[in-house]
């Protein structure tokens, strides 16, 4: 996540609402339930590489969790990690809210960007 300058900022994860999953005559899924996830914060040297951990949340069966704390200009890697209650629905969305735009970029798990974390 690229940071334009200082800011305060909220980074949530954001699952889809179990009243979507009402169940019904309509509906193929019985049992929704919300997922346990985790958020982690990392801040990243002009090279990609990090530098330290800024801080994270736990989510345990609500639809949404966040972090909030103090941002300076750079970039930071951000890792999102569900442990799923259902096998149907796998779905989530990370999100920001500050008063800056916080640009985001997907890496994936295979990447080795990623192995300087684990």
């Amino acid at each position: 996540m690229k940071v334009p300058k200082s800011i305060h900022a909220f980074i949530s994860i954001n699952q889809q609402d179990k009243r979507n999953f009402a169940y019904d005559n309509h509906s193929k899924i019985k049992d929704y339930a919300y997922s346990y996830g985790r958020l982690q914060v990392f801040k990243l040297d002009d090279k990609d590489n990090v530098v330290g951990y800024i801080g994270g949340a736990c989510g345990g069966l609500t639809r949404d969790f966040f972090w909030e704390g103090d941002l300076t200009q750079g970039n930071y890697l951000l890792i999102a990690e569900m442990e799923w209650s259902n096998q149907s629905v796998q779905g989530f969305v990370v999100s920001t809210y500050a008063e800056a735009h916080c640009e985001m970029v997907e890496v994936k798990r295979k990447d080795p960007f990623v192995k300087l974390v684990n």
